[in-house]
Order: C-alpha cells, then sequence, then structure tokens
C-alpha cells in the first residue's frame, strides 16, 4: 500500500493531466488511507504525510475529475486537522500539509465548497510553521488573497482582517520562514489590511 502511495503522488505531481485516468481508482483510495489506522500506512517509510501531499496534488491538478471527491476530502482533512495529537511535534508536519492541501481546495475548488466557512477554517489554522516548504506556499497564498481582497477571506465588516494582520505579525517574526521577495508581499499586504480597517477617525484623534 505504502508503494502505491507514493507512486501515485509521483504521477499526480508531474504527470498533472496525463495522470488524471488515474484518479478514479486512486484518489478513493488515498482519501480513504487519511484516516487509516492501518499500520503499513502509518508505517515510518510512509508516513500519513505522504497520504495528505497526494491529496493536495489532486486539489491543484485535478480539476474537474477532483470536483465529486471534495467534499469527502473536507472530511477526511477535517478528521486529522481536528485529531487531539494534530499539533504534536510528531505530527506536525503532516498537520501543515494538511492545511497546505486545504488552501489548494479553497483555491482551484472555490465553486464547490461552502466558502463561507472553508476559507475562515483554513485562515484559523493559519499560520504554518513546521514544513517550511509548505509554510511559503500557503502564506503565499495568504497573500495573494489579500491582495484581491478575497470577500470570504476578509469576511463580512471586515470579521476577520484581525487574524489575517496577527497571522502577517507572527510570520514576520519567524523570518526563517520566508525568502526576501515574500517578506516584502507580506508588509505589502500587511499595510492594506491595515488601511481597509473602518477607524473611528474622531476617536484615534482624541475628539
Amino acid at each position: 500500500r505504502r508503494i502505491a502511495i507514493f507512486i501515485f503522488d509521483d504521477v499526480a505531481e508531474h504527470g498533472r493531466e496525463a495522470a488524471l485516468k488515474y484518479y478514479d481508482s486512486f484518489l478513493p483510495f488515498l482519501l480513504e488511507a487519511c484516516n487509516d489506522e492501518y499500520p503499513d500506512v502509518r508505517h515510518v517509510h510512509c508516513p500519513i504525510l505522504a497520504v495528505i501531499y497526494g491529496v493536495g496534488v489532486c486539489a491543484e491538478f485535478g480539476g474537474s475529475v477532483f470536483n465529486p471527491l471534495v467534499g469527502e476530502a473536507l472530511s477526511r482533512l477535517d478528521v486529522v486537522i481536528r485529531h487531539p495529537n494534530a499539533l504534536h511535534a510528531d505530527n506536525i508536519i503532516a498537520y501543515d500539509n494538511v492545511v497546505s492541501a486545504l488552501g489548494k481546495i479553497c483555491q482551484f475548488h472555490r465553486d464547490s465548497i461552502n466558502a463561507a466557512q472553508v476559507v475562515p477554517a483554513w485562515l484559523s489554522c493559519l499560520p504554518i510553521k513546521g514544513d517550511l516548504i509548505e509554510a511559503k506556499v500557503v502564506h503565499d497564498q495568504l497573500c495573494s488573497m489579500v491582495e484581491r481582497s478575497d470577500r470570504e477571506l476578509i469576511g463580512p465588516n471586515n470579521q476577520y482582517l484581525s487574524k489575517i494582520v496577527a497571522v502577517f505579525a507572527e510570520v514576520l517574526s519567524m523570518l526563517v520562514l520566508l525568502v526576501t521577495a515574500v517578506r516584502f508581499w507580506i508588509h505589502f499586504s500587511l499595510i492594506k489590511c491595515l488601511f481597509c480597517i473602518d477607524y473611528d477617525v474622531d476617536f484615534m484623534c482624541g475628539k
């Protein structure tokens, strides 16, 4: 089983459109394995990380083939996120990959989800710090969403702006997570967030 997971991950990531014909056979198996306690899947040489990573790859490159399974994918990922030990040091890399996969579903399958619920749920998991590669991907995505003033991300009446600002501030305090370009982009996005907030000018001026 673990060999099949590794092979499918590689085929889906590098084959892209050519790999779509294999989704019907392998994607249900991959989703089931997300919450599988079968020891061969949890084996040290095939951690749950490989399974979760594969779901993220399929969300990114699967297009309409992935759409019918978006609901199940969300349910499976939610189980992992809500696991009592999800943020344990031994599991943090897998957790970060779950958050990344969830972000890809938000990005590539927005029309197939209840974005008003899923996007804020994704935001609530940020920032991620364990997997530096996925951290860059996820925080880069957050910047892109802020740049286009994503409605579900910002929330009604700017409900989630304070969380976005807090995420940016925390990421900026951990420069090991950032390359220079991303760092400046986050600065710019942070400033944009601050200017989007509807301040009471008279109150701030002490009037």
